[in-house]
């Protein structure tokens, strides 16, 4: 099965780190696999509503699951992206 073709929810864990974009929306990025270098390998790009966060983001990197809906595989920058139930840590 592709990516793009996943239906239903996924639980997602990883190394996430805010972007750092803020208002309505919050995003998170995890690296997917194990390459060389995170910041440029295939990663998780998580997405969830600013408002609906109970504590503040931790600064830097912090282990974390993910409970969401895939929203797309993005091949050219290899990303999958999520779009968040709820985030636990």
């Amino acid at each position: 099965m592709r990516l793009r073709d996943v239906e239903g929810f996924v639980l997602i864990r990883g190394r996430y780190r805010a972007t750092g974009d803020e208002g309505p929306s919050t995003v998170f990025l995890a690296p997917y696999g194990d390459p060389a270098d995170p910041s440029q390998g295939p990663r998780v790009r998580v997405t969830c509503a600013t408002e609906g966060l109970r504590t503040q983001v931790p600064q830097g990197t912090f282990s974390a699951r993910c409970l969401g809906k895939v929203q797309e595989w993005n091949a050219a920058e290899g990303v999958l992206e999520v779009q968040a139930m709820a985030i636990f840590r």
